[in-house]
């Protein structure tokens, strides 16, 4: 029995680690999508996260983001930011891959239900490899917060991706 724990805990240890569970939702032509729930990989930190499927190697990943002039705010701007609800904004740069079928990532988050899907690593299990790998300027909107980010909008190619992290482990 205490094996049996013992390696319940350790998996459970692993898993705090590599396993996060997110709520993600998409907005494009004037609606947001509704919120989906899923589980990923996530590495990296508040200013840079890195979304992949378990299943691959990390740097197979679906998703990448980057705020290039990210700066904690300090105590009396974080209560004047929960105050007026005003989201803080940085800029910053996405990265993530089309496919010939899909060149846009419009089309990509109206086909397939992304971040769980990636279309370019369909190409990977079929032995091809991703046509493209996209690098674009975004702007970064994180909601207020009292400990740690837990909401982000990412605006890029006139889309815009939502990410919950309130119950995530990461």
């Amino acid at each position: 029995m205490k094996k049996f724990l013992l390696v319940f805990i350790l998996f459970a240890i692993s898993c705090k680690v590599n396993c996060s569970t997110i709520s993600t939702c998409v907005y494009y032509d004037g609606y947001w999508g509704k919120w989906s729930t899923v589980n990923i990989g996530i590495i990296g930190n508040y200013s840079t996260m890195t979304l992949y499927n378990q299943k691959y190697h990390p740097s197979l990943y679906n998703f990448k983001f980057t705020i290039t002039n990210y700066r904690i705010p300090t105590k009396d701007e974080q209560k004047q930011l929960i105050k007026s609800n005003r989201w803080i904004e940085y800029e910053g740069f996405v990265e993530y891959y089309i496919i010939d079928d899909y060149m846009t990532i419009k089309e990509i988050f109206k086909k397939f239900n992304w971040p769980a899907i990636c279309p370019a690593l369909h190409k990977v299990e079929e032995g091809q490899t991703p046509c493209l790998k996209r690098t674009v300027k975004a702007t970064i909107r994180i909601q207020p917060y009292k400990d740690h980010p837990k909401r982000y909008n990412i605006i890029f190619e006139d889309v815009m991706f939502g990410i919950d992290l309130e119950d995530s482990h990461f």
